[in-house]
């Protein structure tokens, strides 16, 4: 059977789906940030709609792209499991971690303090952007995280929790 060509409309389609899907921000994103942060100023109330709508948007941005961190115990099990930490996002993982049960993607800045620093915060939205970094770990580790109290709030930022917790990681080239 012969195959046809791609048209040219759906290999930019395509082309459009690899760059939004390694791209953890577009400007339409950006944008709704920025509208949703004057309407909450205008109006001065946070419903939970919002909150939870806002937040899930962080996990939703992020889920199809691989981690720019690693710890280094997940480094370990990943090269012993066969798995290219390059492309391995939350999207595939139950493909080698059938019910994500060995890996956890951690946002080194949780979500609830996105949205904290997006809406209470005179900062550059973009710039907030920029914390929102995902770091490939062990489930263990993410517990050690919860049970010393920073599952959602990291006061002495993501690195110095981390070392708090034992956790070594390296970025991922």
């Amino acid at each position: 059977m012969k195959r046809e060509k791609p048209s040219r409309q759906s290999t930019e389609s395509n082309k459009h789906k690899y760059i939004m899907n390694y791209i953890p921000y577009s400007k339409v994103h950006i944008d709704e940030l920025y509208y949703k942060r004057k309407n909450f100023r205008e109006n001065g109330d946070v419903d939970n709609d919002l909150k939870n709508s806002t937040i899930k948007d962080f996990g939703e941005w992020c889920k199809h792209r691989p981690a720019q961190y690693i710890s280094k115990k997940a480094l370990s099990k990943a090269i012993e499991m066969g798995i290219d930490i390059k492309t391995f996002t939350w999207d595939n993982q139950p493909k080698f971690d059938e019910h994500r049960k060995i890996f956890h993607f951690e946002h080194t800045t949780p979500k609830s303090m996105l949205f904290e620093m997006v809406f209470y915060q005179d900062i550059d939205i973009e710039e907030i952007l920029k914390q929102h970094i995902v770091c490939l770990i062990l489930k263990e580790e993410d517990k050690a995280l919860t049970d010393a109290g920073f599952r959602s709030k990291r006061p002495c930022g993501w690195q110095e929790c981390y070392h708090k917790c034992g956790i070594e990681f390296e970025e991922i080239d």
